[in-house]
């Protein structure tokens, strides 16, 4: 057995105590976001060809069975103390599990021939896996990182540098926000409109109509004060 094949067995077992950990609900409730199906299969053909070529189908043979029968085993019976029988597990969709099914199979594939494949494309089998799995992402050493999604920005270190040296007087902390003052006066007239009549018509109701009058005026008064008060500006 040569260095290469010796670090692919042990990254092969490796996955294995990860598996080792998953309990059957993980198995049957975990949601996968489902893969592009051609692309996949290009990837796998590729890894398989790799494998070939490097004299390590055998290996990959033996690792995807181990997992297929491990995870079969594990996801299909349960034992359910409240029924006492062993029986089928219930819960999760077909298709979820299969896209597990799926990950778990394509991370221990790159796991015995990751030192085969292109960094990138080791990454896009194998990490949906090791993510349901605890385990680290594989490096894409000397890759370039990936460009910001379309519309999105961040400020780089010269804009945050003028924001610095601008210093305080870069934003007006007296300056009401746009809009906020325009709702709110129509608020408060609106409320003073409406306590006015509200007086009037008890003023009418009650006899008291020199009452009623002198509330509707305060309404007005104090609907009026709130409406265009603005603080003083500090110097």
């Amino acid at each position: 057995m040569n260095a290469g094949e010796r670090a692919a067995r042990e990254r092969v077992e490796a996955v294995y105590a990860a598996v080792d950990r998953l309990t059957p609900d993980d198995l049957r409730l975990t949601t996968m976001p489902v893969r592009d199906k051609a692309v996949r299969e290009g990837l796998v053909a590729g890894l398989e060809r790799a494998a070939v070529r490097a004299g390590r189908g055998e290996l990959l043979g033996e690792a995807r069975a181990w997992l297929r029968q491990a995870i079969g085993a594990r996801t299909l019976a349960r034992y359910r103390p409240e029924a006492g029988v062993w029986g089928v597990s219930a819960g999760g969709l077909v298709q979820d599990r299969v896209e597990v099914l799926l990950a778990l199979e394509d991370t221990v594939s790159v796991a015995a021939t990751e030192d085969l494949l292109d960094p990138r494309e080791a990454a896009a089998l194998a990490d949906p896996g090791r993510g349901l799995l605890g385990l680290a992402p594989l490096t894409t050493h000397g890759s370039e990182p990936e460009p910001p999604p379309a519309g999105t920005w961040e400020p780089s270190a010269a804009d945050w540098a003028a924001a610095v040296d601008d210093g305080p007087a870069a934003v007006d902390v007296d300056e009401p926000m746009s809009g906020g003052r325009a709702i709110q006066r129509m608020f408060f007239w609106v409320a003073g409109g409406f306590g006015a009549v509200t007086l009037l018509a008890l003023g009418a109701i009650t006899a008291q109509p020199v009452v009623g009058i002198l509330g509707a005026c305060a309404a007005i008064t104090l609907a009026w004060a709130f409406a265009t008060y603005r603080p003083a500006r500090r110097r």
